[in-house]
């Protein structure tokens, strides 16, 4: 099994959309879901973000002409749909894998959660009520 940030990557074929179906992807290769609670995505997502994620070469974007990315830091941009407003992908620059929405996939069998991260970030009313790991920052420390 390959490696996507610290995390095992599942043999998960999967496809995905956006709430409108303007933007449609496949692929093969999911890491375990990863919940952000940092500022960006919880403006992106108006929560805290669920992400899966998939090497950027195992991922296809098969309908496209609603996508647009945004560059939301110097290294980091995120794709998302202009029609419906879904947020969809997040990749750094200098990475091999991108994180993809959970909600975006369509049947997500086989995928967890497993951990959260930047909860030192996390909003007052957002308490983590699970047992799963807890990182201040990004998940890699």
């Amino acid at each position: 099994m390959s490696k996507v940030l610290d995390l095992n990557i599942q043999p998960i074929e999967f496809n995905g959309s956006c709430l409108c179906g303007q933007v449609r992807f496949n692929g093969c290769g999911l890491r375990d879901v990863v919940y952000c609670h940092c500022r960006q995505c919880r403006a992106g997502h108006g929560a805290i973000a669920a992400y899966s994620a998939s090497e950027s070469s195992r991922l296809t974007i098969t309908q496209r002409e609603t996508l647009r990315w945004y560059g939301s830091s110097e290294v980091v941009r995120r794709g998302f749909c202009v029609n419906c407003g879904s947020s969809l992908f997040w990749k750094r620059q200098d990475s091999a894998s991108v994180c993809i929405s959970a909600g975006a996939i369509d049947k997500m069998a086989g995928l967890r959660a497993a951990r959260h991260i930047y909860v030192v970030d996390k909003a007052p009313y957002d308490e983590v009520t699970d047992n799963l790991p807890q990182f201040e920052s990004s998940m890699n420390v």
